[in-house]
């Protein structure tokens, strides 16, 4: 009998031990988990995400162009296949970036109603990889893009007129021949809007506490919306209590300790 009880005390002492180790990476580590999460193929398409930069209507940049960065993180789901963007000119050109993490590739296709579509795509299991920050940015110029995706540089042409009109859509869109369901299950955060030279035009840091009314946030620079459907915000996990394990306890008096330094649990009983 004493040996079984030494025996469900050590079970249990190892236990605490590993859940402790863990929450506490977890909790050194939660100031970097900020971000607007995607709801994708797990849902009906009436619940899945939209992020719309300024309500949807257009914006326009300098003739010469404009980059736009961003950092993703994707995960793994029955089904990876989405949209990450929709970049669309006076509502009839179109850059789109597709994600399938299945494949870990990233797709970008650039078409118009009158133009047959041209796709590239960068497939690297190094480089694309599920539960990771990676960086996107992409350059405009008149006649062409060039696509940074986590360091590696794609390359495409484009058929936008102009950049007096320019939308730009994450995740599901209801635009009109630009219609689209499938998301990509990610999250994004740190979006930027600047010029060639590097002067940045917006800014959504996206960690909820930027400047939200209702289902609008705004960018820190000139308060242009961004409009948020059936969005997540990463770190609302951090913001709430949350159950990291539970056990029962068969024997009176338990007594338990906490070391901090080594984020272990101890317990003892009599």
């Amino acid at each position: 009998m004493i040996f079984h009880r030494l025996h469900q005390i050590i079970i249990l002492l190892i236990y605490l031990s590993l859940s402790a180790t863990s929450y506490g990476y977890t909790f050194e580590h939660k100031i970097e988990n900020y971000g607007l999460t995607f709801a994708a193929h797990t849902v009906d398409q009436d619940h899945r995400t939209s992020l719309i930069l300024n309500s949807g209507k257009g914006i326009s940049f300098p003739a010469e162009g404009f980059i736009m960065n961003f950092d993703i993180k994707l995960r793994q789901e029955l089904y990876t296949y989405g949209y990450i963007l929709r970049v669309i000119s006076h509502n009839d050109q179109n850059l789109d970036l597709v994600s399938y993490l299945y494949d870990s590739k990233i797709s970008i296709i650039s078409g118009s109603s009158h133009e047959k579509s041209q796709m590239v795509y960068l497939a690297d299991s190094m480089l694309i990889r599920k539960d990771q920050w990676m960086p996107i940015q992409i350059q405009f110029f008149p006649n062409s893009a060039k696509i940074k995706i986590n360091g590696k540089n794609i390359y495409l042409s484009h058929s936008f007129r102009d950049f007096n009109d320019v939308q730009i859509i994450f995740g599901a869109s209801n635009l009109g021949r630009f219609f689209s369901g499938d998301v990509a299950p990610m999250s994004i955060r740190n979006l930027s809007l600047q010029s060639l030279q590097g002067k940045t035009f917006y800014y959504w840091k996206l960690d909820r506490s930027s400047k939200t009314t209702n289902n609008f946030v705004y960018d820190s620079i000139s308060d242009l919306p961004a409009y948020v459907k059936n969005g997540k915000w990463e770190i609302d996990k951090h913001y709430h209590w949350q159950r990291v394990t539970s056990f029962e306890i068969d024997y009176k008096n338990p007594q338990l300790a906490f070391d901090e330094i080594k984020g272990n649990f101890f317990c003892s009983f009599r």
